[in-house]
């Protein structure tokens, strides 16, 4: 509610200029942050203020302290009182910092890094991480995986029509929602997901990709002449 946020809003107001800094730069972060994550947008933390305001929570003491915004609201108002461009490049910068520091286990951080490289408006980039998260849960938890893939498809689908790229982008992640709608059990969608992926695939001239994303719709078939 409109008189909730505004509350809200005053309440930041009142908070002294490195508060107001930290909270700002967390809410980019997400539901909960760490300081070391906040340190890589050059911020100096300030948690006891925003503690003693009751605007976060401490969630976790060791290994390293982590916090909490104390109701979702509080996160989208600070988060909503910044200028774009500074959030744009306040995102585009953790996305950094997160590959930087999870080096090792990148592929699980996929889906993470491709958020913020979206929020930050690097859609290239940002459609290839959530690829990548698609493919690394794929056998971990299909609904993860689509979820990436769709969210892949929409990126390519914002790109302009004079992109090159665009129509593969648009057939790559919708030739593994096609693959993979019958063990997610989403055969009710396939059949004009399926239609979608034959038109884009005419257009490319890539019959690799259709036979790929037949198998939903193919097994139905099967399935549908044993029942007849």
């Amino acid at each position: 509610p409109a008189t909730v946020a505004a509350a809200i809003d005053a309440r930041i107001d009142r908070l002294s200029g490195s508060a107001r800094r930290t909270l700002s730069a967390a809410s980019v972060i997400g539901a909960r942050f760490e300081g070391e994550l906040l340190s890589t947008l050059g911020i100096d933390a300030v948690f006891a203020e925003l503690l003693e305001a009751e605007l976060i929570d401490q969630v976790r003491l060791t290994p390293s302290a982590e916090y909490a915004f104390r109701h979702p609201l509080i996160r989208a108002v600070a988060y909503e009182s910044q200028l774009k461009s500074d959030r744009a490049e306040s995102h585009r910068r953790l996305a950094a910092a997160i590959q930087e520091r999870a080096h090792k286990s990148l592929d699980e951080n996929a889906a993470l890094i491709a958020e913020h490289l979206e929020a930050a408006g690097d859609l290239h980039a940002a459609y290839g991480w959530h690829m990548r998260a698609g493919t690394w849960f794929t056998n971990r938890d299909l609904a993860a995986a689509r979820l990436s893939w769709e969210r892949a498809g929409r990126i390519a689908d914002r790109l302009p029509h004079d992109d090159p790229d665009q129509l593969s982008m648009r057939i790559a992640p919708l030739t593994m929602l096609c693959a993979t709608d019958i063990q997610a059990r989403d055969v009710q969608e396939s059949r004009s997901r399926f239609a979608q992926l034959q038109e884009l695939c005419t257009v490319a001239g890539d019959k690799v990709s259709l036979a790929i994303g037949m198998a939903a719709v193919a097994t139905e078939a099967m399935y549908s002449g044993r029942a007849r």
